[in-house]
């Protein structure tokens, strides 16, 4: 980054090879510009479908055999979270129960 927290046009690598082997650099830069290409793409298109959305399918993907799918597993972070911030005293007991 720069001294404005700007990102620069800059990657670094680890090689087990001399490193001014020039068809290693281009092969680095090639595999991190189609890693970057791949990831803009999946973030478009996780972009076109909103996060309320996804959570319904939730409910039909199986965290574990015996503790049920994922949506019931977020409900009992949930409550986990608010029984916590309750006892710290940064949550009212009756917004905690309220879920």
């Amino acid at each position: 980054m720069d001294r404005e927290g700007k990102l620069l046009p800059a990657f670094f690598t680890v090689l087990n090879t001399r490193a001014d082997n020039l068809e290693i650099i281009r092969g680095a830069r090639a595999c991190l510009a189609a890693r970057l290409r791949d990831a803009e793409f999946f973030w478009n298109e996780d972009r076109k479908t909103a996060l309320e959305a996804r959570a319904v399918g939730l409910s039909r993907l199986t965290y574990h055999e015996k503790l049920g799918a994922y949506n019931e597993k977020i409900e009992r972070m949930i409550a986990i979270a608010h029984d916590l911030l309750a006892q710290l005293g940064r949550l009212d007991a009756e917004a905690a129960s309220s879920g």
